[in-house]
């Protein structure tokens, strides 16, 4: 009994010792949760919306009642505001693409704020819209993008949209 409690204790031990930090998976993770990831970092944006003109808008707060507040937000528009479900890369179908922390949304713009993806610094990435139904205002997104310096951006979306007129 006693050597198999020292051989659970040795097992344990290897296990601990064999992880890394990088094989670490943070606190602050996504989780399954709808939002972007950056650098380590999660940003939960669990309400999104869909412009006049198509545009995609993750964000972290309500943002219909047209107020300014302080938030964090991604935001893509495709060309001729195709919701398609499809693929849509950089020189692909992508118009823009953008992501800010700690943003301030002001009268449907983004301003001020970390801009940690825009059309400026990314490299490569696409977003993919798995699935639009646009009669039970349904919507599944998924985006990756990486930046010039070679930072990664992804994130996921699932669930129902807002309409919003801007």
């Amino acid at each position: 009994m006693k050597a198999k409690l020292q051989f659970l204790i040795l097992a344990i031990a290897i296990s601990f010792a064999s992880c890394s930090e990088d094989d670490s998976i943070p606190n602050n993770t996504l989780a399954g949760d709808n939002g972007f990831e950056f650098e380590r970092t999660a940003y939960v944006t669990d309400m999104i919306y869909l412009t006049n003109d198509n545009e995609i808008i993750l964000t972290s707060r309500d943002v219909s009642n047209g107020t300014t507040i302080q938030l964090d937000a991604a935001r893509f528009g495709t060309i001729n505001g195709d919701l398609s479900e499809k693929t849509y890369a950089i020189n692909a179908g992508l118009m823009s693409c953008a992501a800010i922390v700690d943003g301030v949304w002001n009268n449907g713009n983004i301003e001020s704020g970390d801009n940690i993806l825009g059309e400026e610094n990314a490299d490569a990435g696409f977003m993919r819209i798995v699935h639009f139904d646009a009669i039970d205002e349904e919507i599944t997104i998924i985006f990756e993008f990486t930046r010039k310096d070679g930072k990664l951006v992804s994130g996921s979306y699932s669930g129902n949209f807002t309409r919003l007129d801007i």
